[in-house]
């Protein structure tokens, strides 16, 4: 007789779900963490190229300034210097003193004196300070005045002169502010030893440099905004995906507890449909499509007298049909198993 179904025999389907459960949670940590470290690279990047995108912004104002003070610089070279009014501003510049005719008085009296490249670039420096913040130095390793000797970062970039660098430039802070500095060489041209010959230089030596820093502010501002966005938006993928990763796990877990529901219901049926034919005084026996028997009740072994290893998985025809019925009830076994 076939035992009644206990506690005992549902433990291997509580153990196979506990199993499958936790195989659904640590696909879903792991899911999770996947997810997490792929949000944070993107999110990283994005916030890198949006600092990226705030230095080369400050770069490109900073070059502009350069360019304008060099194009200045340039025009008042070509000219050899230019005069100007002499005032309290604008002294004669002692260090222009072996120049020839350095100062003269024009017919009407006024005083005029020679203003090179150098001495407008500072004045010029000076205003762009005063009015938009922007500082300008020119600068070298041999100065002739004491105010142009170059602060620590102007000397590396110099020393990267020396070594062949076009330009340098980087984020500094000045003053606690954040600034973006740029620098580039003074290459010694002809026109250039009219003032700076008695140094020594010649033609194509690296005389120094001249160097600008614009504030970063603003650059920096528009940044943190796109930054601000670009933060939201992997906030809300962040949390789509995990939302959909619990959810999918959810309806993992639902289908699961649906196919093992009615894999039990499968279970108790067959376990029914057996204990009732033990116990029913009759002979039964399951046959699959060959005839080879798959069950056989006690009422059939204690009739025939076999023991139940001695048929199951034997022929049932080749074994309780006589020899000459057996085609024809072969053909009548599979006649009814294909009406079905």
């Amino acid at each position: 007789m076939v035992k009644s179904k206990d506690a005992n025999d549902l433990k291997p389907p509580l153990k196979r779900s506990g199993v499958f459960n936790n195989a659904l949670k640590r696909y879903m940590i792991w899911a999770i963490a996947v997810w997490t470290v792929v949000v944070g690279i993107s999110l990283s990047w994005g916030l890198w190229q949006e600092y990226s995108n705030a230095l080369e912004l400050a770069r490109n104002r900073a070059s502009e300034a350069l360019n304008k003070d060099v194009m200045y610089r340039e025009w008042v070279a070509g000219h050899g210097g230019v005069y100007v009014p002499v005032t309290e501003e604008t002294a004669p510049n002692p260090y222009l003193s072996h120049v020839e005719e350095q100062t003269f008085e024009t017919p009407s009296g006024k005083q005029l004196t020679l203003v090179n490249p150098a001495y407008m670039t500072r004045q010029v420096h000076q205003i762009g300070k005063q009015k938009y913040g922007v500082h300008g130095h020119i600068t070298s390793l041999n100065p002739i005045r004491k105010e142009n000797a170059p602060d620590a970062w102007e000397r590396r970039a110099m020393e990267a002169f020396e070594s062949g660098a076009k330009e340098v430039y980087s984020p500094e802070e000045i003053a606690s502010t954040p600034y973006m500095r740029l620098m580039r060489p003074f290459i010694t041209e002809e026109r250039c030893l009219k003032c700076h010959a008695a140094q020594g230089y010649r033609v194509g030596d690296i005389r120094g440099g001249i160097s600008v820093a614009v504030p970063m502010r603003s650059a920096l501002a528009i940044s943190r905004v796109h930054m601000a966005s670009q933060a939201s938006v992997h906030v809300l993928l962040w949390v789509l995906g995990i939302s959909g990763i619990v959810y999918g796990v959810r309806k993992l877990q639902q289908q699961f507890s649906l196919r093992r529901a009615a894999q039990e219901q499968l279970k108790e049926s067959e376990r029914r449909m057996r204990e009732m034919l033990a116990n029913v005084q009759l002979c039964t026996v399951m046959l699959d499509k060959d005839g080879t028997i798959t069950y056989a009740n006690d009422f059939l072994l204690k009739t025939t007298g076999y023991q139940r290893e001695e048929i199951v998985g034997g022929n049932w025809f080749e074994i309780f049909i006589a020899p000459e019925d057996r085609e024809q009830l072969g053909k009548v076994h599979a006649e009814v198993l294909s009406d079905n």
